[in-house]
């Protein structure tokens, strides 16, 4: 697998290729297009030295004048086709000179026709290809055609000049551009390495919890300390809930652990000693049946806490809380008849809230049911319920054994129990629903 620098690099010089062949082709042709506006751009400095003579013959002179500035052959050829002037033609052949050489050229006969004439073309006169420009011009009401060459070999020398400086100019470039661009990369993901070396002792089994992200960059406003420090919370949660499930594990196993044993040393003793007596047979299950109902409970009650911690949105209802403590107070008084429970609140209002009604029930009941189960009875509790602007108080005040200083701190602790061989006597799996407990007064939010 490739590295994102090493993916990035790639990209570069991929682009780079496909740039390099697609512009190349062009490189020929621009320089075309560049010496055949030289050439033109040289006739119209000859045309206008030319044109201004008053006759032929002084027409032949101006260009002879030139000669020492030309570095290509120059042909003129008047309005009725005759070849006036070449500077090459009549010197190297001489006797032998035929104007039809010159006239019957493609690029002349454009050039009379009103457009500049362009042609590539072998001349057998010079032995070599040349490159032809023919452009027309006025002189003194006629129509004459300036003709000028220029070496092939040249224009394939310059162009082949222009492509080798394009490769080495493009290839310059793009050497700076990815070092450039590989240092700025290296130093923006350097983040992501630092948090990839971070994270990878825990992927690697090394470490048994998630380390926390540390970048050197301290600055608040940049994106991967942002990015560092979302990971950092999430890991944190994910520790927690973690921690969570390995007490969750613990606390399941133990109150789990004495039923399951009780039930199997009963059940050891039906099946080794099937003599015994009838009254006894009878004690041993009915304490299995208690065991096992014992385990039921527990295990309605694990659910529960599975339940509160992933309440859909549907359950969430408008509930009336003052109905709900009723009931609560109903159920506690089948449980402990003699309890006194006393609720305060303003008669004429009626409070909402939007809450799962079962588990709202099911969490003050468990309240409520602690303050009685750890009263000396007549257990005597007080229960307020108080709306405030926008927040409901309720809180539930009783007369009981209280909780230990050393034991406050862990109230918040799932499954936490402070007595534990009362809360396995009594039932219960410590606890579980969002509430503070002090000495003698309990507040749900």
């Amino acid at each position: 697998m490739l590295s994102f620098r090493q993916k990035i690099l790639i990209s570069y010089v991929i682009v780079f290729c496909i740039f390099t062949t697609i512009t190349f082709p062009l490189v020929t042709h621009i320089v075309r297009t560049i010496a055949s506006k030289a050439m033109e751009d040289r006739s119209d400095e000859l045309i206008s030295k030319i044109q201004t003579a008053p006759n032929n013959d002084a027409l032949i002179r101006r260009l002879k004048e030139q000669q020492p500035l030309i570095f290509f052959r120059v042909s003129v050829i008047s309005n009725d086709k005759d070849v006036l002037y070449d500077s090459h033609a009549k010197r190297l052949l001489g006797p032998r000179f035929s104007q039809e050489y010159i006239v019957d050229h493609p690029e002349v006969t454009e050039a009379f026709k009103g457009r500049v004439g362009y042609n590539e073309d072998f001349s057998e006169l010079l032995e070599q290809k040349f490159s032809y420009l023919a452009k027309a011009f006025d002189f003194h009401g006629k129509t004459y055609v300036l003709r000028i060459a220029f070496p092939y070999k040249y224009f394939n020398e310059l162009a082949k000049d222009c492509e080798i400086g394009f490769l080495i100019l493009t290839t310059i470039i793009l050497l700076l551009f990815s070092i450039m661009t590989w240092l700025i990369i290296n130093h923006l993901t350097r983040p992501i390495q630092q948090i990839i070396n971070a994270v990878s002792p825990y992927q690697e089994g090394k470490q048994t919890t998630i380390p926390e992200i540390k970048l050197k960059s301290e600055n608040v406003n940049d994106d991967f300390y942002k990015l560092a420090k979302t990971l950092n919370s999430l890991s944190a949660k994910i520790q927690k809930h973690i921690d969570n499930l390995k007490d969750f594990v613990a606390n399941a196993s133990h109150e789990l652990k004495t039923p399951i044993t009780i039930i199997r040393g009963f059940a050891e003793t039906l099946h080794d000693h099937p003599e015994l007596p009838i009254d006894t047979r009878i004690d041993v299950t009915e304490k299995i049946v208690k065991n096992c109902k014992r385990m039921t409970f527990l295990i309605k009650d694990l659910l529960t806490l599975s339940d509160v911690e992933n309440i859909p949105d549907y359950k969430l209802i408008q509930c009336d809380l003052h109905d709900i403590i009723l009931t609560c107070c109903n159920t506690l008084h089948e449980i402990f008849p003699d309890a006194q429970v006393a609720i305060h609140t303003d008669p004429d209002e009626q409070i909402f809230m939007a809450a799962d009604p079962s588990l709202m029930e099911l969490a003050m009941m468990n309240i409520i049911e602690n303050a009685a189960k750890y009263s000396k009875p007549p257990a005597k509790i007080e229960i307020n319920l108080i709306k405030n602007n926008d927040r409901i108080l309720i809180t539930f005040t009783d007369h009981g054994i209280g909780i230990p200083p050393e034991d406050l701190e862990h109230v918040f602790e799932r499954f936490y129990t402070v007595d534990k061989a009362h809360s396995q006597k009594n039932g219960g799996v410590g606890t579980w629903s969002i509430y503070r407990k002090n000495s003698h007064h309990q507040t749900l939010w």
